[in-house]
């Protein structure tokens, strides 16, 4: 369908302003929650050496980084931006056992949906590799509505494939320089809820540069092929 002129202005002016907060929110809490789980830290930076190596990522590499994607799935579950979606009711209608009027506001607890034991085995553990790496990334199709961190229908996030390639980036170009650890004097971690839920006191972390062990290059080696040559021909230098 065609777009006008005003609609791209207020899905660009959605994507580049709203967007903003919520990327650096998703950033935040990846990077606490990594914070507590050094094995997954691992294998983030393994993922990303073998990708990546020490150039800059490509759209090339997006499908690669599999585990990384997970990463970023996995935080958003935990911390959605928003937590909650507000929809407004167009038409009378029953919502289950609820009846809905024409310009009512229903509101969508996505945490509370997030963290339901009841969708999810183990809701409050932080645990990418609950969706299959070789499997299609989570989105609310795929995952019956239980997962909705971009929302869902008509009027789904217009910038969901935009945050996730961009946090998908952030997050794999930060590993592949630096390690992440919570600084000694950081303050206890506490969350404050608005528009995006964000921590209450910032997020003081240690960072310090990858000591990665170089890379040797392939030296081709001469071949001696002593059975060509007889101990009695090997005259002794003097």
């Amino acid at each position: 369908d065609d777009v006008s002129s005003k609609q791209l202005r207020d899905d660009l002016m959605t994507m580049l302003i709203a967007g903003h907060e919520t990327s650096a929110a998703v950033l935040t809490w990846t990077f606490y929650l990594l914070s507590q789980e050094p094995s997954v830290v691992c294998k983030l930076q393994n993922e990303v050496d073998s990708v990546l190596g020490d150039r800059f990522p490509t759209i090339e590499d997006m499908k690669k980084l599999k585990y990384t994607t997970r990463v970023i799935n996995e935080s958003l579950r935990l911390y959605p931006q928003p937590p909650v979606l507000i929809r407004r009711s167009l038409e009378d209608d029953i919502l289950g056992k609820y009846p809905i009027k024409r310009g009512e506001d229903i509101f969508i607890s996505i945490w509370n949906l997030h963290r339901c034991p009841k969708h999810w085995e183990d809701a409050d553990k932080f645990n990418p590799e609950r969706w299959p790496l070789d499997g299609p990334n989570p989105n609310e199709t795929n995952q019956n509505f239980s997962y909705l961190p971009f929302g869902g229908g008509p009027r789904k996030c217009v910038g969901d494939m935009f945050a996730s390639y961009e946090t998908v980036v952030a997050v794999a170009m930060l590993v592949q320089r630096f390690n992440f650890e919570m600084a000694l004097e950081a303050p206890r971690v506490e969350m404050t809820t608005g528009a995006t839920i964000h921590t209450t006191k910032g997020l003081k972390m240690r960072v310090t540069r990858r000591i990665k062990p170089p890379i040797l290059p392939e030296l081709e080696m001469p071949v001696l092929n002593v059975n060509s040559v007889g101990l009695a021909e090997v005259e002794p230098e003097l």
